[in-house]
Formats: C-alpha cells, structure tokens, sequence
C-alpha cells in the first residue's frame, strides 16, 4: 500500500471517529493538532509518534 493510499485510509477512518464530512477539513485539523503536540513533546517521544503515522502525516510533525 501506497503512502498516499495508508494517508487516505487513516483520514477516512479519523473522519469516522469525529464523525466530520470533508477529508480536507480533517487532514488540516490533523495537521494543526501534530503542531502542538510536536511543540510539547521531547523529540523522543515526538520520533516515536511519527513512526506511527503514514509517511504524509509524518512531514507534519
């Protein structure tokens, strides 16, 4: 599987737990909630989440 196509699949799925419509409205509100956090986290723990994120979603971080 593509990283654009794992990136489609986890939006589709983060779309269903926040029960929103539009995949653009969620990948920037994705996009702005890995902001905050990478400000907040020790780069340890901001490695670790990264390598659980589709390769689109983790440049954001």
């Amino acid at each position: 599987m593509s990283t654009v196509q794992k990136t489609k699949q986890w939006i589709k799925e983060l779309m269903r737990e926040l029960q929103w419509e539009d995949p653009q409205k969620t990948y920037h509100g994705t996009c702005a909630m890995l902001h905050a956090l990478r400000d907040r986290l020790t780069l340890h723990k901001t490695a670790d989440l990264a390598s659980q994120l589709p390769m689109l979603l983790f440049s954001k971080v």
